[in-house]
């Protein structure tokens, strides 16, 4: 048998159809590019804080002094003066306002010294710590709700450390050895030598200093 020969068999579409198939391949490609460039404006790697561990000064009553660690300068803090770990906060005779690339917030009471050792970024994606030392004063603090299980929160004092648990308001208050810790809204977790409490909504619990004996 002789092999069969392909046939190619030609038509003419009509004017009205191939009419109406442009418009359709014009609009599926303009739908394409579209959606493609609507996920590239919601990527967040496009957002230029994305990534950033910088706090900001949002308000300042009186005075408050911003020690940088790196370069070792001291300098009267500005509304909008960048907040990086490292440095340290001295508020003088009013309050302070500190918001976070988390989306916490701090407030300063008066003659509070706070020192600022890690912050974690937008989303908590690179670095998801937050690591803060008071050294005296009382702090309130805003938590943002945690997106992701490894986000620590936790605030140093010379009695123990607080380990924020959870989103909420929190106060946090040391004095001459002894730290205490109210929740308005939230859990968390009281640390001290003799053990640790957790501390939640509408509660207060209070930790002493252990003093070596030499």
């Amino acid at each position: 048998m002789a092999p069969r020969k392909a046939v190619l068999t030609m038509f003419t579409i009509p004017k009205r159809a191939r009419r109406a198939a442009g418009i359709l391949a014009i609009g599926v490609l303009m739908a394409f590019s579209g959606a493609a460039g609507l996920a590239h404006a919601a990527a967040p790697a496009e957002d230029p804080e994305y990534g950033s561990t910088f706090g900001r000064v949002r308000f300042l009553e009186g005075s408050m002094t911003l020690q940088r660690t790196v370069d070792g300068e001291s300098t009267d803090a500005n509304v909008n003066d960048p907040v990086a770990a490292g440095d340290r906060l001295l508020n003088g005779d009013g309050r302070s306002e500190i918001g976070l690339a988390d989306g916490s917030t701090i407030w300063l009471d008066v003659g509070t010294r706070l020192s600022v050792r890690n912050l974690a970024d937008i989303g908590s994606r690179y670095e998801s710590t937050n690591l803060l030392a008071l050294e005296g004063g009382a702090v309130r603090i805003q938590a943002a709700d945690p997106e992701n299980r490894n986000k620590t929160f936790r605030v140093d004092t010379e009695g123990g450390s607080i380990y924020l648990l959870s989103g909420g308001s929190f106060r946090i208050e040391t004095d001459q050895g002894i730290t205490t810790l109210y929740s308005f809204r939230g859990v968390a977790e009281l640390s001290g030598d003799d053990g640790s409490v957790l501390v939640r909504s509408g509660e207060t619990q209070l930790v002493h200093a252990v003093l070596a004996a030499f």
